[in-house]
């Protein structure tokens, strides 16, 4: 972890680095704490000169690379992920528990939810702190895996609680359940939960549908299921989810949250889903627009390209 008090360097982000850049009298965020994917090479660099950049604009800036250091933001009022789509869901476990807002920079491949590109982000950046910005609260769910002898598993979830068949090709059996009332026994590769904001990841890959974040739902998703019309489900947030394994067959259930292990699901243990009581803040640039990130990400509704006739 370093931390930046004062700069004297020339180091700028991006191409400003022989500029002056004079400080900001109406900073919102005075302590940003940046949290960049790798150690080394070009991401390191950015996030160091990012870093930099802040204090010159009247910032105090912590920096951690890898593992999130709960001491690098324990007192930031911004967090800023450098790297891509993993970045930002391992920032935001840490931004959910204290309850401050999240910037994704995306240096990394599709950077969905890292969404402000590197070649933005300087011109970006002074109105950013000023308070310049849209925000929003992303729904989250609350995963519960209750173990044989009364152990219990928990976790937080930004994208999805996945249920997925653990070794061999044998078809994995899940009995669901939506507020205590019993719904459909599936039988595949395992079962997607996603949230709104997770709805254009795997649960999207598994032909589930697109939706909007400002929704209050949850997208149940059958992965690879074994009979045509073992089809997709969108069921209010409040609603309660439970999965079990029907039968003592042998065949168990890894259970993920965001791609983060959270334990086995086996016969006569139950996974319980549900919305969390917390919500994940984002802040975007000001012009941020949903529909054209999928749009741009996804390439979501453009129509086949078109070609001059000449």
């Amino acid at each position: 972890m370093v931390h930046y008090s004062s700069f004297s360097s020339r180091s700028r982000l991006l191409d400003c680095r022989r500029r002056k850049v004079p400080q900001m009298p109406n900073i919102q965020f005075h302590r940003v704490a940046i949290l960049a994917r790798d150690g080394h090479g070009a991401i390191a660099r950015a996030a160091g000169e990012l870093a930099a950049h802040l204090t010159e604009l009247g910032c105090s800036a912590t920096l951690s690379h890898g593992q999130v250091n709960p001491a690098a933001v324990q007192e930031a009022q911004l967090i800023i992920a450098m790297g891509g789509d993993g970045a930002m869901l391992r920032a935001a476990q840490v931004a959910v528990q204290r309850n401050t807002p999240l910037l994704g920079v995306n240096l990394g491949r599709l950077g969905f939810l890292a969404d402000l590109g590197q070649e933005r982000f300087e011109s970006e950046l002074s109105a950013l702190l000023a308070g310049q910005y849209f925000s929003e609260r992303r729904m989250l769910l609350s995963a519960r895996l209750t173990r044989r002898k009364g152990k219990i598993l928990r976790a937080t979830a930004v994208n999805d609680v996945v249920a997925h068949r653990s070794g061999g090709a044998r078809i994995l059996e899940l009995s669901t359940t939506v507020d205590g009332r019993h719904i459909a026994t599936h039988r595949g590769d395992g079962f997607i939960a996603a949230t709104p904001t997770g709805s254009t990841a795997y649960a999207m890959s598994c032909g589930g549908p697109i939706v909007d974040p400002r929704l209050d739902a949850a997208v149940l998703v059958p992965i690879c299921p074994h009979k045509l019309d073992d089809r997709p489900l969108v069921i209010p947030g409040a609603a309660k989810l439970a999965l079990a394994i029907p039968a003592d067959t042998g065949i168990t259930a890894a259970v993920s949250c965001d791609g983060v292990d959270l334990g086995v699901l086996e016969y006569g243990q139950t996974l319980h889903v549900s919305r969390s009581s917390r919500r994940l803040k984002l802040i975007h640039p000001s012009d941020y627009n949903y529909f054209s990130v999928l749009r741009e990400k996804l390439n979501w509704a453009k129509g086949p390209a078109t070609q001059d006739a000449g």
